[in-house]
């Protein structure tokens, strides 16, 4: 098991197995260049169809720095594409056919010879955990632990409960790559997401997402004594177009 993985922004990345290739929740962001291929930031399709593999698009909930309908005009370039939405995205008429899995939060699939299985988000949509080829892959989506500072007790008490009702499904669970929130906006509770998520799961490799261009939530991280006992685990992003590999 070998995987190349290219970051985009915010919570959008390529990922190219032996098999497929995966992106994930891609929106065209400010500043994404307007040439140049996916080692600077840039979804270029004509690379994309060159992989020569099965491609599949994951939406994991509709809002903008997710979801962007541009990507239902990929078929020209990419005839064979697949879809994987949640059942929020506003996909309709031609669009839901064979090639596109429409699927609901806390729901077990099988799509394109993968196993996927959804969790409920904390804010809209689903996050996925998909069984492929060997390896398992986990895309949270907007599925965090959003403890907003200035929210009410009650709140921010029915959040923690919620988010981590959802990561309990994965308790145990082998993730080989896993994209996980880290989003600075948190301020001080930034960490705790990530932190109950690698607690409870079994995961080789996690890359943190979520933080637009707020690339110091890594220097955050790396002092954060919670986070010691996995660090050597966390992909350390800092810029568009960044790859890296996960070996078997």
């Amino acid at each position: 098991m070998d995987l190349q993985c290219w970051y985009l922004y915010n919570s959008a990345f390529v990922l190219k197995t032996k098999t497929h290739c995966f992106i994930f929740d891609y929106y065209p962001y400010e500043g994404q260049p307007v040439t140049g291929d996916l080692d600077r930031g840039r979804l270029d399709l004509k690379q994309i169809r060159d992989f020569g593999l099965p491609v599949i698009v994951f939406v994991s909930h509709s809002h903008y720095d997710h979801y962007d309908s541009s990507i239902f005009e990929w078929k020209w370039m990419l005839p064979d594409v697949k879809y994987v939405l949640s059942s929020d995205v506003p996909a309709r008429g031609s669009i839901l056919d064979e090639n596109v899995l429409v699927v609901e939060p806390n729901h077990g699939y099988q799509f394109q010879g993968m196993g996927i299985q959804t969790l409920s988000s904390t804010d809209q949509g689903v996050a996925f955990l998909i069984r492929a080829q060997g390896f398992t892959l986990y895309h949270a989506g907007d599925l965090n632990f959003w403890d907003w500072e200035g929210e009410s007790p009650v709140y921010r008490k029915q959040m923690e409960q919620n988010y981590k009702e959802q990561i309990d499904f994965l308790k145990g669970e082998t993730i080989d790559l896993a994209f996980v929130p880290l989003d600075g906006r948190l301020e001080g509770n930034y960490w705790k997401g990530l932190d109950y998520y690698m607690r409870t799961t079994q995961t080789r490799h996690v890359v943190p997402m979520h933080f637009r261009q707020q690339y110091e939530v890594f220097d955050w991280l790396k002092e954060q004594p919670q986070a010691q006992d996995y660090l050597d685990k966390v992909q350390i992003l800092t810029r568009r177009g960044q790859s890296f590999q996960v070996k078997g």
